[in-house]
């Protein structure tokens, strides 16, 4: 259970990526206030386990912080809005914040990005999934061109009112895009006005460097990836060497998987993906 504790610390530690609001142009930035964030019931978060999926759990995290605030009262979540059978989307939280009475509808975002300048000229545009599947700019969009959008659409009306709400136009919409990022081996990281990249949770290098000299003398622990977020946990860790992790990296490639290591390195403690040539 100390691991899911862990897990639901990281989540509100971890810091928000967007934090230019024009970038969002009508939507708002959330995060929580840290005052509002208590140490939960260690039994409310048992369930949570079964979910392997680390941005559900984050999800929850949010949720059980909404659910036992005394600053908020949540409506729904996971509000999913259909057109006969067909599902249009989904709103992850509406919620009344009770100290300013305001209702807002709350998108969540819980990612791990890669710098990859090979991606666009447009540098806020350049950060990727360790697995190359999904990217910051494909949320964006998705995000700016289709969910928020989905608030003012003929159908939403009708689950709007089933909450007691009258109009869309009541509506706060509001966006918590919380991430680790990690820049590229040896590069330095350009500087953005609209995203929060001053707070580098590690490195990633290719395969090949994995393999040089100044890589050897470490030693290294592969997380699983729920707890990717998670604070090195330096004193409980089954820490190995360079020989013995260089066959776990390849058991994740044989699965098209890049891996996280922690690395103990030159006195220092660090967050690294080794990922494949093709990456």
């Amino acid at each position: 259970m100390q691991t899911i504790l862990q897990q639901y610390k990281a989540f509100f530690e971890t810091p928000l990526l967007i934090k230019n609001p024009d970038m969002l142009d009508h939507v708002g930035i959330f995060d929580f206030d840290k005052k509002q964030i208590s140490k939960p019931d260690i039994e409310d978060l048992k369930s949570f386990q079964k979910l392997g999926f680390i941005g559900k759990r984050a999800e929850l995290f949010a949720k059980y912080v909404l659910e036992n605030s005394s600053d908020y009262r949540l409506l729904s979540h996971s509000l999913q809005i259909f057109d006969d059978k067909k599902t249009l989307g989904e709103f992850d939280f509406i919620f009344q914040d009770l100290n300013t009475s305001e209702i807002i509808h709350l998108e969540m975002v819980y990612k791990v990005y890669l710098f990859d300048s090979r991606l666009s000229d447009n540098l806020d545009l350049c950060w990727i999934g360790p697995n190359r599947k999904d990217s910051f700019h494909e949320k964006y969009e998705k995000l700016m061109q289709h969910q928020f959008p989905l608030l003012y659409h003929s159908e939403t009306a009708k689950d709007l009112s089933q909450l007691n709400i009258d109009s869309a136009d009541s509506i706060q919409q509001k966006l918590l895009f919380k991430a680790i990022l990690f820049r590229r081996y040896k590069e330095d990281l350009p500087q953005s006005d609209f995203l929060n990249t001053d707070q580098i949770a590690g490195i990633w290098l290719y395969w090949g460097e994995f393999l040089k000299d100044e890589w050897h003398d470490a030693v290294y622990f592969k997380p699983d990836k729920v707890n990717w977020f998670n604070t090195i946990d330096v004193e409980n860790s089954a820490w190995i060497s360079h020989q013995e992790i260089k066959s776990q990296v390849k058991a994740e490639y044989a699965i098209n998987r890049n891996p996280m290591l922690w690395v103990k390195k030159d006195r220092q403690i660090l967050k690294i993906f080794v990922v494949q040539l093709d990456f």
